[in-house]
């Protein structure tokens, strides 16, 4: 059709040009173009001239606002303006935003509605009939007068033109604007940081003003305080002409201050390290890097809160806890973490208790609450607990013990078998049973019967004849009635189905072939009970052991450099060393000492003599000497360390392992592993390559691999396998099969009674079958026989006419 897309289908026959203009979206003289996407009505492919209903813009991209039917662009402010307004809403100049809905009074005229009154002090105000919003005014649109105008003036970044605050000042850092001859708008303040310029416009404050770029005068740009150092004028725009002058004349060219850490007439030379700011003439110290003081800087104030003082050694912010004196040099009483002098204290450690100005250890566990002042208790223990000052607990079942593996006395439910307490109904679930023994709560996991003396099979928590099992512990899994090794704990739930073993290791916290064994409490990895590889959050390894971080020790602080955690007031029987608490010396009366200098507090035991009791009087013993620093052994004589504790090496042991590895060569750094306890050791003790952990000795019975990880399949004979490959060198238990005796080996089926039937039928039906075709045979042999026989006695005839029988012969016709 040449005509398509004209309007009524109307074009010159010849031109095909549209006679009346094109269709909503098509132009060109003949209306074969098509406006691009959402325009109805276009001059060209790139310039709309209508957007479809609903759409504005160039592009007709952008949706109107709701309370608009229509709507266009704003040439000059690119804002969406309504051209009509949707139903409920008036004036389209007020971008119809004004409506009924908020009047209160209305009136009809000439069959119009008529708002007379709007809500009062809700943010509407009446114009031409109806109610139009309050915009912007400062403190909430209620803040408005019934004529639309701002009683408090505008909220910032906005300015009244026609009513109210409706107009936003878009002028760069400028908070607040006013209308400049009805059409244009001037700025008349900024925002802060900047200040207003004679041309309207806001510029930033210095940058060199002393209290940051918010500190200049709003109109001139002038800097309320000084300037930073090495600058100087009104703006602090200028340079010094020294480069590490702070404060300068620069008419005379004469430096006044030097920046900090230069002093000299030309601010050249350098103050003494670790001070700040020093004398200008002289280069003596006025101020310290934080946490040293003295005229050179090279003492340091390490008992001050924040580790903070003043050029004379006073500290700023107070003291650690246990140190008082205005340089916080002075050591608080026994016990006490906040004092004021040597002889009362304000406040005491967690584990003391303030009496009388004086820290003492809690007595909580004394009979009555009563000890001395030593801690000592005066009549005895509560239940459950021993030791002079109560402080030891009694085993688990004890009521009353006097050490902590012999019991005097029994909890209710227990009974006292020589020095230890045997629970009366030790298998019952509570521990609650009957007089006669009956379980009234049932049994323990794992236990059945009245009186849960029957104990299910292994690794079962629930049975109901003790050999069939219901429930399995965490860890296993329920087979033929039987609990076999699960991949719970295993790394990537991958393991053995048949043995349990896991593929990739065990999950943190566990370790074992089957990973169901639990690591002791603080190892993250472990080996074996005796031996972590790695620790939890809050414990550090000793000697393969995984301990508290602080522990024996008031309080401690991490080494941010080492990463360490070190102790700055050790417990009572233990001193500082390197940040280490350790044990006094055995030779100390009552194992007491000083907590700083070791000095024993209460003398020698018999034999020993000197500060550290550590000199034997008689000189028949070598002298007591205690390891330095990291090291686990040491030389009695040299003291030089012969080996370190867990992840230390070194000379001295004064440095840190890689931190991927627990243990490392002392002499070279070098990452070790901990042997496998399934290594077979030689005669000298060694068991594996400390790099590889690769076992040299192969492995203990019933484990194999090249670090003795694997254990034997529980289905090998006797548990025995190669040590290499896995292979059960015995064969496998009844029932299994496949090289490591992995593979369930089903045994015939037993057949049942029905098929037994079915088969004794079929078998009497194939003899039957066998019987009948014999006798057949027989018979029907019988009969030919009989036939043969009678063809003998046949005269034959070549003249009479001849047939074929059955069996192939050619006969005449018989006389």
């Amino acid at each position: 059709d040449p005509c398509g897309h004209c309007v009524g289908g109307m074009c010159t026959k010849d031109t095909g040009y549209c006679d009346y203009g094109c269709e909503d979206g098509w132009f060109g003289g003949s209306c074969n173009l098509q406006c691009f996407q959402n325009c109805s009505k276009c001059s060209s492919k790139d310039e709309c001239l209508m957007c479809k209903s609903g759409l504005a813009g160039s592009r007709c991209d952008m949706k109107c606002p709701e309370i608009c039917s229509s709507c266009s662009q704003d040439m000059i402010s690119d804002e969406i303006v309504c051209s009509e307004c949707a139903a409920g809403y008036s004036q389209p100049q007020k971008n119809c935003s004004c409506t009924m809905s908020k009047c209160t009074n209305v009136e009809e005229t000439l069959g119009f509605r008529v708002c007379e009154k709007c809500e009062a002090n809700t943010g509407w105000y009446l114009s031409q009939g109806s109610c139009c919003p309050c915009k912007h005014c400062a403190g909430g649109n209620q803040f408005c007068s019934s004529n639309g105008t701002c009683l408090n003036g505008c909220e910032p970044h906005y300015y009244p033109k026609e009513q109210g605050c409706d107009v936003f000042c878009d002028i760069d850092h400028c908070v607040w604007c006013e209308p400049f001859f009805g059409y244009g708008k001037v700025c008349v303040g900024c925002e802060s940081g900047y200040y207003l310029d004679t041309d309207g416009q806001c510029n930033s404050c210095s940058e060199h003003c002393k209290g940051g770029s918010t500190k200049c005068h709003p109109t001139t740009g002038v800097c309320i305080d000084e300037c930073e150092d090495g600058w100087f004028g009104d703006k602090c725009d200028t340079t010094c002409h020294e480069k590490y002058c702070a404060v300068c004349d620069d008419i005379e060219k004469t430096c006044h201050q030097c920046r900090e850490g230069f002093y000299g007439e030309h601010c050249t030379k350098n103050c003494l390290k670790n001070c700040t700011k020093c004398s200008k003439e002289t280069g003596s110290c006025l101020e310290c890097v934080r946490g040293r003081y003295a005229e050179d800087c090279s003492k340091m104030c390490l008992n001050c809160l924040k580790d903070d003082c003043q050029v004379t050694g006073e500290c700023l912010f107070g003291c650690k806890e246990g140190w008082f004196g205005s340089h916080c040099d002075q050591r608080c009483p026994e016990g006490c973490s906040k004092c004021s002098n040597s002889d009362s204290c304000e406040e005491c450690f967690i584990q003391e208790t303030l009496l009388n100005g004086k820290c003492y250890s809690s007595c909580s566990k004394c009979f009555h609450g009563m000890c001395s002042s030593d801690g000592k208790c005066k009549q005895g223990c509560v239940d459950g607990w021993h030791g002079t000052k109560c402080d030891l607990p009694c085993p688990a079942e004890c009521s009353k013990c006097n050490s902590s593996d012999s019991c005097d006395a029994c909890l209710h439910g227990f009974e006292l078998e020589g020095s230890k307490c045997i629970s009366t109904c030790k298998n019952c679930k509570d521990q609650i049973c009957s007089a006669d023994g009956v379980c009234d709560n049932g049994c323990k996991a794992g236990w059945v019967g009245s009186k849960c003396i029957e104990k299910c099979v292994e690794h079962c928590i629930s049975c109901a004849d003790g050999l069939n099992c219901d429930e399995c512990l965490s860890g296993y899994q329920l087979l033929e009635n039987r609990c076999v090794a699960g991949c719970s704990f295993c790394l990537q739930d991958k393991c053995d189905l048949a043995t349990g073993n896991c593929h990739f290791g065990c999950k943190e916290g566990h370790y074992g072939p089957q990973c169901i064994e639990l690591c002791p409490k603080g190892c993250r990895t472990c080996d074996s009970m005796e031996t972590c590889t790695s620790c939890s959050l809050g414990f550090h390894m000793v000697n393969f052991k995984c301990v508290p971080i602080c522990e024996n020790c008031y309080s401690c602080q991490r080494d941010v450099k080492t990463d360490v955690y070190l102790c700055n007031i050790c417990k009572e029987g233990y001193y500082a060393k390197n940040g280490v608490c350790q044990k006094c010396s055995i030779t100390c009366k009552n194992s007491a000492c000083e907590r700083t200098t070791a000095q024993c507090l209460e003398g020698c035991i018999d034999g020993w003599t000197g500060l550290l009791c550590n000199i034997p009087e008689d000189g028949t013993k070598l002298p007591v000497t205690a390891c330095e620093g990291s090291c686990l052994t040491c030389n009695a004589d040299t003291r030089q360390c012969s080996s370190c504790i867990a992840g230390m090496w070194g000379k001295s042991c004064e440095q840190k392992c890689p931190s991927h590895c627990s243990v490392c060569d002392q002499q070279t750094g070098q990452c070790m592993v901990v042997c496998s306890k399934y290594c077979q050791k030689s005669v000298n003790m060694v068991s594996c390559n400390n790099v590889t952990g690769a076992c040299l000795q192969g492995c203990q019975d019933g484990w194999y691999g090249d670090q003795c990880q694997n254990m034997c399949a529980q289905n090998c004979i006797d548990k025995e396998c190669d040590r290499t490959t896995g292979h059960c060198t015995k064969g496998c238990s009844p029932g299994w099969k496949g090289f490591t005796c992995s593979e369930a080996n089903k045994m015939p089926a037993v057949p049942s009674v029905a098929m037994i039937a079915v088969a004794v039928v079929a078998a009497i039906v194939v003899v039957a079958i066998i019987i009948s075709t014999f006798v057949f045979c027989r018979f029907r042999k019988k009969r030919l026989d009989e036939k043969e026989h009678s063809y003998t006695n046949v005269t034959y005839s070549s003249n009479a006419p001849s047939q074929y029988t059955n069996n192939g012969f050619m006969l005449d016709s018989v006389m």
